[in-house]
């Protein structure tokens, strides 16, 4: 996968009432998924500096050995936009894309 790829993941977003959130399923390419654990887990850490981020969370998925599930939850979409804007941010996508093999993400809308 290409940065460029990478960068559409983000086009498909909408707000809601409650915010919105996105769920991505992502698989590394082989035997690579704890190297993207890693990378992931530095993007967790800043997006939770972002105003805005109500919740980022990573997860293997037990019955895939190279994929992961991310959730995450915003207060709204320039708020996502924004943290598209954190020093180092582009870097570490640009890391994670080298290591994806392919994703599929969905839009969310909070209710409760």
């Amino acid at each position: 996968m290409n940065p460029s790829t990478l960068g559409r993941m983000y086009q498909y977003i909408s707000d809601t009432a409650n915010g919105y959130g996105l769920a991505t399923f992502v698989k590394a390419h082989a035997g690579r998924r704890e190297a993207l654990v890693d990378v992931l887990a530095d993007v967790s850490r800043l997006v939770h500096q972002s105003p805005g981020c109500l919740d980022y969370t990573i997860s293997r998925v037990p019955e895939n050995e190279d994929a992961v599930f991310i959730t995450e939850y915003w207060s709204g979409r320039n708020e996502h936009r924004a943290m598209l804007e954190l020093p180092g941010m582009f870097e570490l996508l640009d890391r994670c894309a080298e290591l994806i093999e392919q994703f599929e993400q969905t839009t969310l809308e909070p209710v409760a």
